[in-house]
């Protein structure tokens, strides 16, 4: 299996039946995620590779992630943690 320094690799398989391809875990546990030729597009085909794949085929591939950071949307409110100073404190100030 592929390892890069600082990503998470998950190995999947794709398994073509008529016009349909599955997405299979390692162990062979299918997935929700099913392509259609016919009903998905083109690009996506091409890049899950289930355009050049015969009936009945498999195709084993990779898949690379790594956390990111949150990035603030505009308009949202980012919570702020307020603390309450007391009088004294402030006149120290």
């Amino acid at each position: 299996m592929t390892r890069l320094p600082g990503l998470r690799v998950r190995r999947f398989m794709l398994k073509r039946e008529g016009r349909q391809g599955r997405v299979h875990f390692v162990d062979g546990t299918p997935t929700a995620a099913v392509f259609e030729i016919g009903r998905d597009e083109k690009r996506v085909l091409d890049w899950i590779g289930l355009s050049s794949l015969r009936e009945g085929g498999e195709q084993w591939f990779d898949l690379t992630a790594r956390a990111v950071e949150p990035v603030p949307v505009a308009g949202t409110v980012i919570p702020v943690r307020r603390t309450r100073v007391s009088q004294r404190m402030a006149a120290g100030y």
